[in-house]
Formats: C-alpha cells, structure tokens, sequence
C-alpha cells in the first residue's frame, strides 16, 4: 500500500460505471505507464485501446517517451504491441517496453 501512497491511481470509466485503474509514474525523465487494470467484466470492449491511445496522443503531442513492464506470457503484451510499444529488455519474469513518437 505504501506505493500508492507515492501517486494517486487514475480512474477509468465506461458508462458511468468505474471499471479499472491506471498510474503514471516520473522517475528522472522517463514516463512509466503502471498498474493498468480493467475489470473482468469489461475487458474486451476496447477500453485498454481507449486509455492506450488517449495517453499516446498526449506523449505523443510533448514527443515524450513512454514506458512499461509487463509480466513474461501476460495478453496485455498484445495490446501494448497493437498500440507501438516494442520489447526494449526482458528478464526471467518482465518484458520492459517503450512507446515512442519517432515510430509514428
């Protein structure tokens, strides 16, 4: 819990309803996309593509980079591939991934 305490969760609507969570996180000048969540109920109705791309535009608008890590054999790594992120480094549990806008 003390993590969370560092930066507040950014909350993700659909339909009125609260259905998932995100962060970013600044560590020196690097910008980490973390903690993605969607619930159960609503994954696969575009809502990660939505929260992708929203935040690609706003990167993209500064030409910031973006970056993730994503847990070894988690499908988010689909969504994240879909949407310009590539495989920068991977250890025995993560991929680490970045967006950027020169690949635009």
């Amino acid at each position: 819990m003390h993590e969370w305490r560092k930066i507040l969760p950014n909350v993700v609507e659909y339909m009125g309803s609260r259905v998932g969570f995100f962060s970013i996180e600044q560590e020196d000048e690097k910008h980490f996309f973390r903690r993605f969540f969607v619930s159960s109920e609503y994954r696969n109705l575009g809502i990660g593509s939505a929260v992708i791309c929203k935040l690609i535009k706003g990167y993209q608008s500064v030409n910031k980079q973006l970056w993730l890590s994503v847990f070894i054999g988690n499908p988010a790594k689909n969504l994240y591939l879909r949407h310009g992120f590539e495989v920068m480094r991977t250890t025995e549990q993560y991929e680490y991934m970045r967006w950027s806008p020169e690949h635009m």
